[in-house]
């Protein structure tokens, strides 16, 4: 796997953790409700070697901040998107995760 970028960034000021590795067409995991981004760890790995893939922890979930306010999950993944200049993505998502990618 290509070297992995850890970051966070700030929506609503909250800090929202991702992280991005590979090169190319952009892949885009979100999480189950229940867990955090390494649910992906097997698929991050993988699609690394061919793709640009992301993955990130929602509010509330592993090392993002807590939620304090009322949240439009769909708006972590979009600002996640703008914030690393991805204009199109395969979007990937498990249970709630998979709400999110459809909304």
């Amino acid at each position: 796997m290509d070297t992995v970028l850890k970051e966070t960034f700030r929506i609503d000021n909250a800090k929202i953790y991702y992280e991005t590795a590979g090169q190319g067409d952009a892949i885009v995991l979100v999480h189950a409700g229940f867990l955090d981004n390494r649910m992906w760890d097997a698929q991050f790995a993988f699609f690394s070697r061919f793709y640009r893939v992301v993955r990130f922890d929602m509010r509330g979930y592993g090392r993002s901040d807590a939620v304090d306010q009322p949240v439009v999950r769909r708006d972590e993944v979009y600002h996640l998107m703008k914030h690393l200049g991805i204009e199109k993505a395969v979007m990937v998502g498990c249970s709630l995760g998979g709400e999110m990618v459809l909304d």
